[in-house]
């Protein structure tokens, strides 16, 4: 066999791999997206909700409440607490964004706590979000 078929049935070899390649990406890219299709916005943004089973949907259900200018703070986890209640501070912190975490209630006008009752001796009312989260409008 000459050089020159050598380097046809050489370059026909990388065409095919390539190919090959580029199909098997574009397949798993694909099953990629179907995949984040059937999660909901808060799961596709943040991953860490599905991976500590947060409540995503009550999560979703504060950014509807909570103003987009107001401030905000989560009452911190007890002692005992898991990682879950640990990961959830960190998770509604970005996604309650713009909204300001207060850090403490001064200044702050909505008080978040997730399996933990809210403080009730500053709040006038207090919204149940499910799974766990409650919402405390800050008496001013």
């Amino acid at each position: 066999m000459s050089a020159r078929a050598l380097a046809l049935v050489g370059l026909a070899a990388a065409v095919v791999t390539c190919a090959v390649l580029v199909l098997h990406s574009v397949r798993r890219l694909d099953n990629r997206a179907a995949a984040g299709a059937e999660l909901t916005g808060i799961d596709r943004e943040f991953p860490a909700a599905r991976q500590y089973d947060l409540p995503s949907a009550s999560i979703e259900r504060l950014a509807s409440v909570i103003p987009r200018d107001a401030v905000y703070t989560i009452v911190p986890p007890g002692q005992r607490a898991g990682v879950a209640e640990l990961a959830f501070q960190g998770l509604v912190a970005n996604y309650l964004l713009p909204r300001r975490d207060a850090g403490n209630e001064a200044g702050a006008r909505y008080v978040i706590a997730y399996r933990q009752p809210v403080p009730r001796e500053r709040v006038s009312r207090v919204i149940e979000l499910g799974d766990g989260v409650e919402l405390g409008v800050i008496r001013r």
